[in-house]
């Protein structure tokens, strides 16, 4: 929804507050759906919760395309509804790769499962654009037809067992019935990890929640046409770096998160410090670089250095804590740059997202370094 923001900020004003809520809600439910995965993935089939996953976000994403432009609470049951899969699929993903890809597999795996996702953001950010351009901001949510053929695929091929670990695994035992070891329970580098990338979410969507309306509105210079088709770009640069991610990894190791954090500033500085469409254009567009190293780099981890029911729990927690951070970016990040900046303009919360992702790019160092050195101890 972030796409013709601009567009809906116009047709609601006077309630703005309300509009990002609509906006954050697919976050909130996706936060939702990864705590809430963290559990279900050991009780339900992992089919049986993609599945229902994305009839709700099929339902509520034609909620929004056909009655929402009348009527603001109908967009916010719509919102509500399309976010569950957004944390409840990638939590599964992550704990099945991490019990099923061999060891020498996973860092690839789990760069590619994230391919994956940005390709479908792709697509639909593409078809959302586009169909909003003349203005009427619910056309974009056209692209929940794309989603009809995936819920046929997911019936027909997705896997539907809950995973090959044992069930002494699952409980946190061995095989002949005793404890797991403290060091095979959760690792405190891991939640700090999380806690990481709960706080830096925060900051590092601010200049995509952010970017529609400080291209349309304050400066005036694009449409949403313009907005989607940079965000394609920057999608484009997020799949490749994800997809190489083991590369990425290869050549920073346990500094791999401090890199991450370090482009993830630069980039959003650039948009807001140099003047037009050119920083705009260039900014964004490499933004991804950052943001989805960062993630990525963190879900390997959080996958590779769990062990049993914590795999599942780690995972889920990794999700959840993400999406909650994002959510709560259209408050923060707004704050914290009116308080830096003395500003309510986009550009101001752009400002204050690109200092805090080089802080917590840095934060996140001694709990990354811990979780890479036990995800890969032959490196």
């Amino acid at each position: 929804m972030f796409t013709p923001l601009g567009y809906i900020l116009k047709d609601f004003p006077g309630q703005e507050k309300t509009v990002y809520l609509m906006v954050t809600l697919p976050g909130i439910t996706a936060m939702i759906g990864g705590f809430a995965s963290a559990g279900l993935i050991q009780r339900i089939s992992s089919k049986s919760l993609v599945v229902g996953s994305i009839i709700m976000t099929i339902v509520g994403g034609l909620l929004i395309r056909f009655t929402g432009i009348r009527s603001l609470p109908l967009c916010i049951a719509g919102s509500a509804l399309t976010g569950f899969a957004s944390g409840v699929i990638p939590s599964a993903n992550l704990a099945a790769l991490a019990e099923t890809a061999p060891a020498d597999l996973r860092d690839k795996v789990c760069g590619w499962t994230c391919v994956c996702s940005n390709l479908g953001f792709i697509v639909c950010n593409t078809i959302a654009g586009y169909s909003a351009a003349g203005g009427n901001w619910a056309k974009s949510f056209n692209a929940a037809f794309v989603l009809v053929p995936v819920l046929l695929a997911a019936v027909i091929w997705y896997p539907s067992g809950k995973g090959s670990m044992s069930k002494a695994e699952a409980y946190g035992e061995t095989a002949e019935g005793t404890a797991l070891p403290k060091e095979e329970r959760m690792p405190k580098c891991i939640m700090g990890l999380i806690a990481v990338k709960f706080l830096s979410a925060m900051f590092y969507m601010s200049l995509g929640l952010n970017a529609s309306s400080y291209i349309i509105n304050e400066l005036g210079t694009g449409t949403s046409a313009l907005v989607g088709n940079v965000t394609t770009v920057n999608k484009v640069v997020g799949l490749v770096v994800t997809m190489f991610l083991f590369l990425w990894l290869k050549a920073f190791k346990g500094a791999s998160t401090v890199a991450a954090g370090i482009v993830m500033g630069v980039c959003t500085l650039t948009v807001a410090l140099v003047p037009g469409t050119i920083g705009f254009v260039a900014g964004y567009s490499l933004l991804n670089l950052g943001v989805n190293a960062f993630h990525a780099a963190q879900g390997t981890v959080v996958a590779m250095t769990p062990k049993g029911k914590y795999v599942g729990i780690a995972s889920g927690l990794f999700i959840g804590a993400t999406y909650c951070g994002e959510a709560l970016c259209a408050y923060v990040a707004p704050w914290t740059g009116k308080l830096l900046f003395g500003s309510d303009l986009p550009s101001s919360a752009i400002k204050a997202g690109g200092i805090f992702c080089i802080l917590f790019g840095l934060i996140s160092y001694p709990f990354f370094r811990e979780a890479y050195k036990r995800a890969f101890p032959g490196r």
